[in-house]
This record gives C-alpha cells, sequence and structure tokens, in this order.
C-alpha cells in the first residue's frame, strides 16, 4: 500500500470515528407543537413575572409553520423557558459540542436590549455548574450590525 492510499485510510477511519461518537441530545425547530399548551408541555414556563412563557408564533419562522417569540418588554424575568433533559455523560477535552439557533432580531437598532439562550449544566444554576450562553446584547445607540 502506498502512502497516499495509506493516508486516505486513516482519513476516511478518522471521519468514521468522529461521526460515529456524534450524538443529538436536542434538535426542535417547534413546528411539531399543535398549540401553546403543546409548546409549554415540552418547553416549560419558568418566567417569574407575567408572562411567564415565550409565544409559540409563525410571525418569523425560519421553517414553517412554528417559531417562538419573546416580545420586547422593560421588565426582566418573563417569556423565559426551559427544556430539561437527561444527563448525557461527562465530556472531554476532545469533546466536541455543537450548539446553534436561528435568531431573528425585530429591532436592530433598538436598546438596551438583551436576547440570549443558556445551555446550563443544572435545572439551579450556582458555582459549581457549567454555563454556555449565546446571543445578543445591545447597550449602545444605533444598530449593531
Amino acid at each position: 500500500m502506498n502512502t497516499k492510499s495509506l493516508l486516505a485510510v486513516a482519513v476516511l477511519a478518522c471521519l468514521s470515528l468522529s461521526k460515529a461518537n456524534a450524538t443529538v441530545v436536542v434538535s426542535d425547530n417547534f413546528d411539531s407543537y399543535a398549540n401553546q399548551a403543546a409548546f409549554q408541555a415540552t418547553w416549560v414556563p419558568i418566567g417569574t413575572v407575567a408572562p411567564l412563557s415565550a409565544e409559540l408564533s409563525i410571525a418569523q419562522a425560519n421553517s414553517s409553520p412554528n417559531s417562538v417569540r419573546v416580545p420586547g418588554t422593560a421588565t426582566s424575568n418573563q417569556s423565559r423557558n426551559r427544556l430539561t433533559f437527561a444527563e448525557t455523560g461527562s465530556l472531554s477535552t476532545l469533546s466536541l459540542i455543537t450548539w446553534s439557533f436561528d435568531f431573528y432580531d425585530s429591532a436592530p437598532a433598538a436598546n438596551p436590549q438583551r436576547n440570549f439562550s443558556n445551555l446550563q449544566d443544572t435545572t439551579a444554576p450556582g458555582g459549581t455548574g457549567q454555563l454556555i450562553a449565546m446571543g445578543f446584547n445591545n447597550n449602545q445607540l444605533g444598530s449593531a450590525i
């Protein structure tokens, strides 16, 4: 076997291993929910000030027909939901986490505003859990394009 063939086999073997270890934990485009109650049965409302839940909406769906909409407000702790799932095991420094979502900014020049999503290692955040947050924080005047 020549060097090029051996290299090709090694690359294919590595690609096969990386694909075999991938596990989808959550994948949700919100299109399967018939109504607000069905959405909230899966994505439990955890807001502490009314309205407690985000809205199942067709207003800005990336896929058809649904998306989740969080109306703009000046009050904190509204329109929050949580999806809880079983422990997925320990990660190593070689583990790959892919996390993505589509974010629609209906008012890019508005300020201040914070729109984000958290991936947390616990339902009760504290000093010992892991946290990844991704989103948009605009405290500046003008557009953040």
